[in-house]
């Protein structure tokens, strides 16, 4: 795939964690990415996971996180912020550690 332009004209919360057992709920923070070439890399990866024999997900929403927080904010529109992807990079994140590995990164390019 060509490196293509990611665009972010929404911020809003996900649902998150709930509050349980006395701790508070944790709702990402996200700005939340107009559809087009990240979901088409998105649909393009989920088949190729498949043909592997890997579970892909069906429910890709394009967002970058920014924060967690106990308030839950409501989808609100923000002036564009825009960047291109010129690299696809596969994040390992190693749960309850607050740490990622990077394993791979591959650059975009048209064929």
């Amino acid at each position: 795939m060509a490196p293509f332009e990611v665009t972010f004209r929404y911020a809003s919360s996900f649902p998150g964690r709930p509050a349980t057992r006395g701790k508070p709920a944790k709702h990402p923070f996200v700005l939340l990415a107009d559809d087009g070439p990240v979901c088409e890399l998105s649909r393009k990866l989920g088949v190729e996971m498949l043909r592997e024999g890997l579970k892909a997900s069906d429910g890709f929403v394009p967002h970058l996180t920014l924060a967690y927080d106990r308030k839950l904010v409501p989808k609100q529109p923000m002036g564009p912020i825009s960047f291109v992807a010129r690299e696809f990079v596969l994040v390992h994140s190693l749960r309850g550690l607050k740490k990622y590995v990077f394993p791979e990164c591959w650059p975009l390019s048209a064929m």
